[in-house]
């Protein structure tokens, strides 16, 4: 089993065991391990993950969430359609859906890389989109499930108070992202509080 991640690096997916010779799953570029087999399939309760921030691949135990995928969907739409980026990544991780934006956004490097050296556009959209980090800087979470109510969080940078902080709901998610969203890449995103 293999995995090619957005960088378009190659990772192979073994069977181990543990200490207590139970069996354990990772992922390696080595095509080869002295810790494991590789096999054709996962068991059903794990999956391959590719962190959106730096592309590496792991396989976890597969989370339940209370998220619909229509939901999910619905973020990342607005988040393309209303924030600064043209490219986001949407996850959903347990219970909540995270938006990931780009250091840079790749597009535009693309250009200004074709265009300062000369190489075709594919070719520098390629490169850019391989190494393009994302970062997490907003979040939703499910607060009722009847109500399908969610919170909302932005990522704090400062030294002083790193982390998650509380920037809305509960509310409707649709009403949510929309107030919110449009804020990504923009400086009245850490005037959010």
């Amino acid at each position: 089993m293999e995995y090619v991640n957005r960088k378009d690096e190659r990772y192979y997916i073994f069977q181990g065991r543990t200490k207590t010779g139970k069996p354990k799953y990772f992922t390696s570029k080595r095509e080869f391990s002295e810790k494991g087999v590789q096999i054709a399939s996962l068991p059903d309760e794990f999956e391959i993950f590719e962190d959106p921030g730096n592309a590496t691949v792991v396989v976890r135990r597969r989370t339940r969430s209370r998220i619909l995928p229509e939901e999910r969907d619905l973020v990342q739409r607005l988040a393309l359609e209303l924030s600064a980026y043209s490219c986001v990544q949407t996850i959903v991780d347990g219970d909540r859906i995270v938006v990931y934006t780009p250091d840079r956004d790749p597009i535009a490097a693309a250009a200004a890389m074709a265009y300062v050296f000369g190489s075709a556009p594919s070719e520098a959209s390629d490169w850019t989109r391989r190494h393009t980090r994302y970062n997490a800087e907003i979040r939703f979470t499910i607060r009722d499930i009847d109500e399908r109510t969610y919170v909302s969080e932005r990522y704090c940078y400062r030294s002083s108070s790193e982390g998650w902080i509380r920037i809305g709901g509960p509310a409707p998610l649709e009403s949510l992202a929309r107030k919110l969203v449009k804020h990504l890449g923009r400086e009245s995103f850490f005037e959010l509080f």
